[in-house]
């Protein structure tokens, strides 16, 4: 899709052309990079469901990428993709729960939603939760 039809449909509101006109914009492919412009085109598309958007907005809150660090905006895409089963949004919600980033440390939280993360094969989640002491993280209750 050439640019000007990919520019109209993301205003247009197509979640779908608002993320890829973000990932042009975050990698700099066609368009000069821009993190700012990447999070806005994200962030349209994240409020319509798109959970990879989701995701990526979440990240740049808490890396504060192209918008101001903001743990709580962080958490709160965060939570909605993890929800939806996205990995990446399972595995820093869980670093933020264990490290008490943005929200209240909580061993249990983030055993949950590393394993959540792991279980789909999230590489650096599957290590975290093998090397845990089975004293350090609570086991899933009833699952």
């Amino acid at each position: 899709m050439r640019y000007e039809s990919l520019r109209d449909a993301a205003e247009r509101g197509d979640a779908e052309a608002q993320f890829k006109l973000g990932t042009m914009r975050r990698k700099g492919e066609g368009l000069p990079q821009d993190n700012r412009e990447a999070a806005k085109w994200y962030r349209l598309a994240a409020e319509q469901g798109h959970v990879e958007a989701q995701f990526l907005v979440g990240a740049a809150y808490a890396a504060g990428q192209g918008v101001p660090q903001d743990y709580p905006q962080a958490a709160k895409w965060l939570r909605l993709a993890a929800d939806q089963g996205h990995a990446g949004a399972q595995y820093l919600l869980g670093l933020m729960h264990r490290n008490g980033e943005g929200l209240p440390q909580d061993d249990r939280e983030a055993a949950k939603r590393l394993r959540q993360a792991a279980e789909q094969g999230h590489a650096e989640a599957r290590l975290l939760v093998r090397e845990q002491q089975p004293q350090t993280w609570p086991q899933p209750e009833n699952r």
